[in-house]
């Protein structure tokens, strides 16, 4: 990959794959990995000047905050529906 242009189809092609399985490894649902994996490809179309030779360890910043924030979003339903449960 040539770190000169932005993200190509190509490149998805060779990027999505590994990013869904780090994705894998954060959460146990492999629907939301995929939602998570997806989420981060968006961020990345989105975004303009990330060179592609360190587009590993962007993604895989990305993908963390991604995460993060689907933990705090989880844990805030958890709590408000905790006392509709009882």
């Amino acid at each position: 990959m040539d770190h000169q242009r932005p993200f190509s189809p190509d490149d998805w092609i060779e990027l999505l794959p590994w990013l869904e399985a780090l994705a894998q490894r954060l959460v146990a649902d492999p629907g939301a990995a995929a939602d998570l994996a997806q989420e981060t490809a968006l961020v990345a179309t989105r975004t303009s000047g990330v060179s592609l030779d360190s587009s590993r360890a962007w993604l895989r910043r990305v993908l963390w905050h991604r995460f993060l924030r689907h933990r705090r979003v989880e844990s805030c339903r958890r709590e408000r529906e905790r006392p509709a449960a009882r």
